[in-house]
């Protein structure tokens, strides 16, 4: 995991892909990291915004514009995510607070403020578990503390 490069109380951008054999990790549109992994097709979980999917590891932080692909984005796709907040339309879906966002600025912007105990989740859909997938998020850390 690339938790060295999480910068606490700071907003940063990650994006995070699945294309069948190989997970890409992205950081304020550059990446960081890549490794060949084999991913089970998930058949049965909810999908979880916060926390593992059996509700461990809890998130302790604010999150921001979390977007669900059903396809890898390329590289200039996810540079225009984080530099211009592009949305493509083809979303699976995608999360977010407008309101806060134009009245009180980005940095308070969120749509879940997490404790460490609290999590979104969304009951299982066949949509939310492609064989290939991108998720991109707005993150700002409170604390290191995955269980």
């Amino acid at each position: 995991m690339f938790t060295s490069s999480i910068v606490l109380n700071e907003w940063r951008h990650y994006v995070f892909q699945y294309d069948g054999t190989k997970q890409i990790i992205y950081e304020n549109g550059l990446k960081i990291d890549e490794n060949t992994i084999t991913l089970s097709l998930n058949t049965q979980q909810k999908f979880t915004i916060g926390a593992k999917f059996n509700n461990t590891g809890a998130f302790n932080g604010r999150l921001y514009d979390f977007r669900y692909y059903n396809r890898v984005l390329p590289q200039n796709q996810i540079t225009d995510i984080y530099n211009n907040n592009t949305s493509y339309g083809d979303e699976v879906i995608q999360l977010y607070n407008t309101d806060v966002a134009r009245t009180e600025g980005f940095s308070h912007a969120n749509i879940a403020k997490f404790d460490g105990i609290n999590y979104l989740s969304i009951p299982y859909t066949p949509t939310l578990n492609t064989p290939q997938f991108t998720v991109s998020i707005w993150v700002n850390a409170a604390k290191l503390a995955f269980g």
